[in-house]
């Protein structure tokens, strides 16, 4: 019914634009494991190519939701946008470029334009990075590994890291192929590389893929309660649902008082694998540099102008997703190219209610949910802050030692104290007895007259 109901509004009414939520990787970056012979850049940090990267970025959406259509104003706006980054430099500084792109403007001889950036600790990043923070969204892959196809998958890949090891004059293994993959994305990202180790780096990378598709199952209904819970409960709930209450009249009587219009998202790898593995979208390469997801909210002009209640807006509002594939990225006329058919949507027009119903027994819609429910049972992980360092044994000793040297120096204190008080006390009492006997009374039997 729902379905019929968006055709004949697609006839008959002109659909709008009421919000859009990005999720980028951050760009181009130092490989976390330098080989040597390779190109030497800061390890993990973001290059000035990754930084122009999410600078055409924002300059592309710019194009498309400013000049295009005036979505956006043209100079930046905190009512209209917000945005959140993973706690990570090469994340912080892919979205300050993002925005340099988006508001060129901003930027002059005479102004720089700030722009306010949300993050968390890192320890406490769930809706980006669950694979690692949470304990149940790592035993799905610690099982695995446990597995015969695990175990098989390993021995298949040894004589390519052989090959690879001589080739490189780095020895690869098990506990470092993944990061020797990531050094060579890079080295051959700037730098010139010969056939044969683009060969088997080519090989590589196909294992690598493969791995991946291990390490995010996308079925599994625990591991997308805590990969995604808070992520897509942030994004199709709570966010949507604060865009649809801004619409209304008597919650929005200006511009200003509305929801914001757009909220980029800046993650990692692991947060484009969780959310595309999600969706069931058929990936076919890894997620590269500066990829982004986009998501757009429609509803129909005719409903918006009747509507009284959230529940009028929802019924008639849709989804549209969108993505850079790796043909995407140097195809500029197609640089949002819309997703096929994903999960929770019958067309590429996604009606919002049926989404939600797809994902409502995954998400965390109530972020007062967010301590009991998902730390403490979907992710298993009650440490709300990271633990204080450890100290050594001499630390400790030291510590004993002070902690008693104060405890005397409080009781002696106190004694003295003490002592004082009694000393006084005493002293009055003396006195007073003095006082009661006589102090210069004379012995009977003697005289009073020192004449004599």
């Amino acid at each position: 019914m729902i379905r019929i109901v968006l055709f004949i509004q697609f006839l008959i009414c002109d659909p709008k634009l009421i919000s859009v939520q990005s999720i980028s990787r951050h760009g181009d970056r130092g490989p976390e494991e330098h080989i040597p012979g390779f190109i030497e850049l800061i390890p993990g940090e973001l290059t000035e190519r990754g930084m122009y990267e999410h600078f055409q970025i924002g300059s592309q959406m710019r194009e498309h939701y400013k000049g295009n259509s005036g979505f956006l104003s043209e100079t930046y706006n905190s009512h209209e946008l917000y945005v959140r980054s993973s706690n990570f430099d090469r994340c912080l500084m892919s979205a300050w470029s993002q925005l340099a792109g988006l508001y060129p403007n901003g930027l002059s001889d005479k102004h720089i334009q700030g722009f306010p950036v949300q993050t968390e600790l890192k320890q406490e990043e769930f809706h980006y990075r669950a694979f690692e923070e949470c304990p149940i969204a790592r035993t799905y892959d610690d099982e695995f590994r446990k597995t015969d196809e695990y175990k098989k998958f390993i021995s298949d890949q040894k004589q390519l890291w052989a090959d690879l090891s001589r080739k490189i004059s780095h020895e690869v293994t098990e506990s470092n192929w993944l990061n020797v993959d990531d050094a060579l994305v890079v080295q051959r990202t700037h730098t010139e590389v010969d056939a044969e180790t683009i060969e088997l780096h080519d090989r590589l990378r196909k294992s690598v893929f493969q791995r991946r598709l291990q390490l995010f199952p996308g079925e599994d209904e625990k591991w997308l309660k805590a990969s995604i819970g808070l992520l897509f409960g942030d994004m199709f709930f709570q966010n949507i649902d604060a865009d649809l209450t801004g619409l209304l009249p008597s919650n929005a009587p200006n511009p200003h008082d509305a929801s914001r219009k757009f909220r980029l998202n800046l993650a990692h790898d692991n947060t484009i694998w969780a959310v595309l593995r999600s969706l069931k979208y058929p990936m076919t390469s890894h997620p590269f540099y500066a990829c982004t997801i986009l998501v757009e909210l429609w509803i129909h002009e005719d409903v918006l102008k009747t509507a009284t209640t959230k529940a009028e807006l929802e019924k008639s509002a849709y989804l549209r997703f969108y993505f850079q594939d790796e043909q995407d990225k140097h195809n500029a006329g197609e640089l949002w190219k819309e997703m096929p058919l994903i999960r929770g949507c019958k067309d590429q027009a996604c009606d919002l209610t049926t989404f939600r119903q797809e994902w409502a027994p995954f998400v965390i819609a109530d972020s007062n949910l967010i301590q009991t429910e998902y730390r403490e049972k979907r992710c298993n992980n009650t440490n709300f802050y990271p633990p204080l360092p450890k100290k050594s044994p001499s630390a400790l000793g030291t510590e004993k030692a002070r902690q008693a040297m104060l405890i005397a120096t409080i009781a002696f204190a106190l004694l003295s104290v003490v002592g004082i008080i009694v000393v006084i006390v005493l002293s009055v009492l003396i006195s007073r007895k003095k006082k009661s006997l006589g102090f210069f009374q004379v012995p009977q039997g003697r005289s009073t007259n020192y004449t004599e």
